[in-house]
């Protein structure tokens, strides 16, 4: 595993959230993967902080990244010439490959689940798919990337628990009238909307895939801190990483809790 260096080109930030822009040597990543981040702070913390990758262009790779601990605070409080380093890109990605123009693909986020599927999102356009993007939040403010999911031509629906911005509720009050129609659905955001989205999706032809988000020490599959219990064929049961045969796993097989 290569250890990579990072400079920071930008930092916006956006309430609880920070748009972090990093210039370095790294290599082409999928949308999905992730890298494990550390400023030069000392040991304190010690580990570094998994952060899904937002986007990457030919000289920088961008991160949306939330205050809400000890190493994210340190990582949104970077500023433009600092200097970091990590490893990654990590994990699996969002099968997104054998999609095909002609089928229905929903993208369904919320909280740090956006960034991920934004960068799915873009990547499916450039291949003349158009996605459904549904985002969730508790409310307005809350919201993420609006303006660059709109950027991108797609059919974009908002749902806030307060009915502040969009369709009053939670997203799978939207994700309920795909159940018949979806061939794929990509989900990202807080565990209890990936359980009930995973429920929406559980017969029929489509295919649900989920990005499940643990507590991490290593990213590469060492410590076994971020293991997930998936069943597998004939009912039989074992666990698998997150960091390292996820974060995306076929909702179908994920046991929930």
């Amino acid at each position: 595993m290569r250890y990579l260096h990072f400079e920071v080109s930008s930092s916006k930030r956006y309430g609880d959230f920070c748009e972090v822009s990093l210039k370095g040597n790294f290599e082409p990543s999928l949308p999905g993967q992730f890298y494990m981040l550390k400023g030069e702070w000392g040991s304190h913390p010690l580990l570094p902080r998994p952060i899904s990758i937002l986007d990457e262009e030919k000289n920088e790779i961008k991160f949306l990244i939330k205050d809400v601990g000890i190493g994210s605070k340190k990582l949104v409080e970077l500023k433009k010439g600092e200097k970091l380093s990590g490893t990654g890109p990590l994990g699996n990605h969002f099968p997104f490959e054998r999609i095909k123009k002609n089928e229905e693909v929903i993208l369904i986020g919320g909280g740090v689940g956006v960034p991920p599927l934004f960068y799915l999102a873009k990547t499916l356009v450039g291949k003349g798919v158009s996605p459904i993007f549904i985002e969730g939040a508790k409310t307005k403010s809350e919201l993420l990337l609006v303006d660059a999911i709109k950027g991108l031509g797609l059919n974009f629906e908002i749902t806030t628990e307060d009915g502040s911005a969009g369709k009053k509720g939670v997203v799978t009050l939207i994700a309920e009238k795909f159940r018949k129609s979806a061939n794929y659905v990509f989900a990202c955001g807080p565990y209890g909307m990936l359980k009930s989205v995973s429920e929406i999706f559980s017969y029929g032809k489509c295919r649900c895939f989920v990005s499940l988000e643990e507590r991490m020490a290593c990213g590469y599959g060492i410590c076994l801190g971020c293991a997930v219990k998936i069943e597998e064929e004939k009912g039989k049961e074992r666990f698998q990483r997150v960091c390292k045969e996820g974060p995306v796993f076929d909702s179908r097989v994920v046991v929930w809790k």
